[in-house]
């Protein structure tokens, strides 16, 4: 089992797979690194198949 580092100490480094195994044991720290890796790309999609800003926001 592979231990992970706290967010200060090296979680941006982490490939999304690992983050991704870490965020589903519960580390809310992985899943931030996750959400702030890729919330825009998650908005802009949202928004281009609703294609309302606020329905966008919800979906993300």
């Amino acid at each position: 089992m592979r231990i992970f580092p706290p967010k200060s100490s090296g979680w941006e480094r982490l490939a999304d797979e690992e983050l991704i195994e870490a965020a589903a044991r519960g580390v809310a720290e992985a899943f931030e690194v996750i959400y702030d890796r890729h919330a825009q790309a998650a908005y802009s999609l949202a928004y281009r198949i609703a294609g309302s800003t606020e329905v966008a926001e919800d979906i993300v």
